[in-house]
């Protein structure tokens, strides 16, 4: 997979609407650097969407999971997962959530397309953690962690009580409450 260079965005065109940033974010003692993955906008700006580490050796990772070269059917596979997200999302033009009903509205739709909190945050411009609460109070999305908590709730035990068998601190079992 090659990709076509645009100085103006200082990224690398690698299919569709996705780039890869050239501009290291900083290297790395081991001689790594960051690259984001981006997705185009409507109005052609870049839109970023997740970090990569790329190795002196030219392999990609996220986080421990190593990619593959940018030329190998294992990169090519991971790229394929921005090319879901549908340019509606995306688009510029696309309002601000004007309440909190809009706002649960929104977070919903765009994280039943897309299938990623991190994504659905980055979208709307809010933390994972407003995003995955909303999710919870929607119930478009669960977890352990959630169903454990939410369990131990019912039970009538304190959050205090609850963090101490999770495991979690207080503040951690409120990342896992739903609004309301």
């Amino acid at each position: 997979m090659s990709g076509s260079y645009n100085k103006k965005n200082s990224a690398v065109h690698i299919s569709g609407g996705i780039w890869l940033s050239r501009q290291p974010f900083g290297l790395r003692p081991d001689g790594s650097r960051l690259i984001n993955v981006c997705l185009q906008t409507e109005n052609g700006e870049l839109a970023s969407m997740e970090m990569l580490t790329l190795s002196p050796d030219g392999v990609y990772s996220f986080g421990d999971k190593k990619i593959g070269t940018i030329d190998s059917p294992e990169f090519s596979r991971y790229i394929k997962k921005f090319q879901r997200v549908p340019d509606t999302i995306l688009s510029a033009d696309r309002p601000i959530p004007k309440s909190e009903e809009e706002l649960f509205q929104r977070v919903s739709t765009i994280y039943t397309e897309i299938k990623s909190i991190k994504k659905t945050a980055k979208v709307l411009k809010i933390s994972e953690e407003k995003a995955r609460r909303i999710l919870f109070t929607t119930g478009d999305y669960t977890c352990e962690t959630y169903e454990k908590v939410m369990k131990l709730l019912k039970e009538g035990l304190s959050l205090d009580e609850i963090a101490s068998i999770v495991g979690l601190s207080r503040p951690q079992i409120r990342a896992y409450l739903p609004y309301g």
